[in-house]
């Protein structure tokens, strides 16, 4: 299904990160609705295709974990 597909990431400051992965379709209705917008996204992209897609932060936990990694 599309934007099934979560990863989720431990940095040294000892907070997780969770990622979405959007599909190539998904990604360029975001670019669109950001273009057409004032705000300036906080979408991370790898900047290639149009069937290319994104994986994008869409949650943070700080002090999630008590080792460095």
């Amino acid at each position: 299904s599309p934007s099934g597909v979560r990863m989720v990431s431990g940095s040294a400051d000892k907070s997780l990160a969770i990622y979405k992965c959007y599909t190539g379709l998904e990604k360029n209705e975001m670019e669109e609705g950001r273009d057409n917008s004032s705000s300036n996204g906080s979408v991370a992209a790898h900047r290639g295709g149009l069937s290319d897609g994104i994986w994008k932060c869409v949650g943070k936990l700080p002090n999630a974990h008590s080792q460095d990694i």
